[in-house]
């Protein structure tokens, strides 16, 4: 999503061409109306939208987008979060995927983010967990496990803080859902 010039900081898309954004999301729409090769379909359509997200991007991102596209290494860092974070992973693992030293990872990550790699990722998981949480067939050990936290408890506190209470409460305050049970 960074590529696309979107961040926590920056979560909206702007393109000055939305024609293909449309046309891809058009297609997404047709691809879920698939029988036999629905599968297949929706995830070639989620690859062409994410295409079209980053080719539409305006040249000019937010400005928290733009120093992070200045530098690569911040920008790898970013990425492996974003492909790893449901997975056991820690700052030196990363900076080891990356070829540099953990400090300097971390020294740069934290001049382009304003943020520690490791405070990155636990908002990371995080934000993900929230979006879990309003799919009620999930638990909170399920989602927990798959945002990469082996303990379950440990991510209450965290779940707790974003979304403003227990998770079942966050559940009840989401429109239109209704948690499992009530």
């Amino acid at each position: 999503m960074l590529r696309a010039g979107l961040t926590v900081e920056h979560p909206i898309f702007s393109c000055t061409d939305s024609g293909p954004v449309e046309d891809s999301l058009r297609f997404l729409f047709a691809a879920s109306r698939r029988q036999e090769s629905r599968d297949v379909m929706l995830l070639s359509a989620l690859y062409r939208f994410l295409g079209a997200l980053i080719e539409g991007a305006d040249s000019e991102p937010g400005a928290a987008a733009a120093v992070l596209s200045k530098d690569r290494y911040v920008q790898k860092a970013l990425e492996y979060i974003e492909t790893n974070y449901s997975h056991s992973m820690s700052v030196e693992s990363m900076a080891d995927q990356i070829g540099l030293s953990r400090k300097y990872l971390a020294r740069r990550f934290k001049e382009a983010t304003g943020r520690t790699p490791q405070d990155f990722l636990v908002q990371y998981r995080i934000s993900k967990a929230a979006d879990l949480l309003s799919e009620p067939s999930l638990s909170v050990s399920e989602i927990a496990y798959s945002v990469g936290y082996r303990d379950p408890a440990a991510v209450l506190p965290h779940v707790q803080e974003t979304a403003r209470g227990l998770p079942l409460h966050y559940r009840r305050r989401l429109p239109g859902e209704k948690p499992p049970g009530l």
